[in-house]
């Protein structure tokens, strides 16, 4: 609480012609199976100010579930650059990796099957970025994450001809239980990407993990290592003058033998109106989701949707990540930006 009134000390003494204001909304109205109402909102307010070596921003975000509703400090942080160096500290927003959903190189947020882009929440962070020409950098992250384990990131990214590759060297922890807080998985994780374009862009992963259980108890469990393979494509047709996007990315363990997969469609009816589609399967395990819908842009502040989304067996075994109850929705929304 002290850092932050800080920091809000120091946003009151910038003069306030300096200060950049930006408001992010979105309004779910969702009817699951057809009984059970929902309401969701989500908001951000950013306030941010640009100096001569220096950049601050501050996101305010207040959510609201049904008849639940919390109001947190999405972001609050301090950028400064002193010639090739970049120096983070604070609450930040850190999205590492290539993959769109099966990212392995991202331990800091984890990806929304509804809205893989959607924009991620911050995590408590120090943040170095070396730049080392004009064709590689050094990048160092660690988190406070739950005041008990600290994660810690290392990549060094270079460019070849048309293609992007970056190494990673991540150390970070899963906890396996809210009432016991030493009880938590550790991973130490080698992740090799790349990324380019030979008339299709594409993209690709491969993650060696060895994973361990931390544990207070004399509990069986044998340290072991994972090799994990994802590769993706994406491409642009032109459909008598309007653009059809289609993106694929497949994920494979080679030690636990999971697959799945994740389909990506888009096309641009008109200027204002587009339609997609979002398709994951668990190969392995038969869990899948369905989303699709269409998009109305009303004007330079507002889009509406409309998008039906279906899941089934869904569990968490391949993105880490929350599970998802089985059952129907469809969901009206209306975002806005100021």
């Amino acid at each position: 609480m002290k850092q932050l009134l800080v920091f809000f000390l120091f946003l009151h003494l910038i003069p306030v012609f300096s200060l950049e204001l930006k408001l992010d909304s979105e309004s779910d109205f969702r009817l699951s199976d057809c009984r059970h109402e929902k309401f969701d909102n989500l908001s951000r307010l950013y306030l941010s100010q640009t100096g001569n070596n220096h950049y601050e921003q501050i996101a305010l975000k207040s959510y609201y579930h049904d008849d639940d509703g919390n109001f947190s400090l999405d972001r609050a942080y301090l950028e400064c650059y002193r010639g090739d160096s970049t120096y983070v500290a604070g609450k930040q927003r850190i999205f590492w990796g290539i993959p769109l959903v099966f990212n392995f190189a991202d331990i800091f947020t984890l990806p929304d099957l509804t809205d893989p882009k959607k924009e991620r929440d911050g995590v408590k962070a120090l943040k170095f970025r070396q730049s080392l020409g004009q064709t590689s950098r050094l990048e160092l992250v660690t988190t406070d994450r739950d005041h008990c384990h600290n994660d810690q990131a290392g990549r060094y990214t270079f460019t070849r001809g048309r293609f992007e590759y970056m190494l990673n060297l991540l150390s970070h922890h899963l906890d396996l239980s809210p009432i016991m807080p030493d009880l938590h998985l550790s991973s130490r994780d080698l992740v090799l990407e790349f990324k380019g374009e030979v008339k299709v862009g594409i993209w690709g992963e491969l993650a060696l993990k060895h994973v361990d259980l931390n544990q207070p108890l004399n509990l069986a469990f044998a340290p072991h290592r994972q090799l994990i393979s994802v590769l993706g494509m994406d491409y642009t047709f032109d459909v008598h003058g309007r653009s059809l996007y289609l993106m694929a990315e497949g994920y494979r363990n080679n030690d636990t033998g999971d697959k799945a997969c994740y389909l990506n469609p888009r096309f641009q009816i008109t200027q204002t109106v587009s339609a997609s589609a979002h398709v994951y399967k668990d190969l392995l395990n038969r869990g899948s989701y369905r989303g699709g819908g269409i998009e109305y842009v009303l004007n330079d502040f507002y889009t509406l949707g409309l998008e039906y989304r279906c899941s089934r067996k869904l569990t968490s075994q391949v993105l880490l990540t929350t599970a998802m109850n089985d059952g129907d929705e469809i969901v009206f929304s209306v975002k806005a930006s100021f």
